[in-house]
């Protein structure tokens, strides 16, 4: 199942959170949550942008000169305050984040 982004949202996989310490010990569920609730930056893969993502900051070019601060496929960092989250219509055991534009906190590389 397809999810189309509406307007200037991405929609994101988010990394899975660790099971097991970089020790070898393994994470309880519980402890994995805090952990969740304390950080307050997600990394997690592109997988869509929507169509008009990024144009109130440049309204002046045309489409194909806007200034893109991602693309599908980037890995980011982004604001967990700014997303919303929803099951994962392919695997309803994960979840997926849905994101503004200006919620991209920064991409880096592989």
């Amino acid at each position: 199942m397809k999810i189309n982004i509406a307007g200037y949202r991405l929609l994101v996989r988010p990394d899975p959170v660790e099971e097991v310490s970089h020790g070898g010990i393994i994470i309880i569920a519980s402890d994995r949550e805090r952990r969740l609730e304390e950080i307050a930056q997600f990394t997690g893969r592109v997988i869509s942008i929507g169509p008009i993502a990024w144009k109130a900051y440049d309204p002046d070019r045309n489409d194909k000169d806007w200034v893109k601060w991602c693309k599908v496929g980037d890995h980011i960092i982004y604001s967990k305050y700014n997303a919303s989250f929803i099951k994962d219509p392919d695997d309803p055991k994960k979840e997926l984040a849905m994101i503004n534009d200006d919620a991209v906190m920064g991409v880096y590389g592989e």
